[in-house]
């Protein structure tokens, strides 16, 4: 019994994630988990697995906040090598977007986006490689 790549348990959300993810080595897949908020973001990088790389941090919206941020994700790309880069972002009215924009110009290159709407928030799901000069 072959399977059928054209369809996935959780749908096209699903087969686009299992897509991005195939033949990639997990160790190399890092998850960036940030809590935008209107004064104190917070973040957390870890693995696939779950491993904590950078246990949680605050930042601010600001250059000093955004050097931070981008200075420890860069920490964490080179510490693993990392070859896909996951970013949860609660779309919680305009607030992340500054911090998207500034990841996006300095640290990752975003490939892709896409909202995952639970209940009463969506989140933004931001699927990226790292930055090359």
């Amino acid at each position: 019994m072959g399977t059928n790549k054209q369809y996935h348990i959780q749908g096209k959300k699903g087969s686009y994630f299992r897509d991005q993810l195939r033949g990639v080595d997990l160790e190399q897949v890092l998850i960036i988990a940030i809590d935008a908020a209107k004064l104190h973001q917070k973040a957390l990088i870890c693995n696939y697995f779950g491993d904590v790389i950078e246990k949680p941090f605050f930042f601010s919206v600001n250059h000093p906040g955004i050097d931070l941020l981008c200075a420890k994700i860069e920490k964490a790309i080179k510490m693993v090598g990392a070859q896909r880069i996951f970013s949860g972002v609660e779309a919680t009215g305009h607030y992340y977007e500054d911090i998207v924009r500034e990841l996006g110009a300095r640290v990752i290159v975003w490939i892709s986006s896409m909202p995952i709407p639970p209940k009463k928030r969506e989140i933004v799901l931001l699927i990226g490689v790292k930055r090359t000069i």
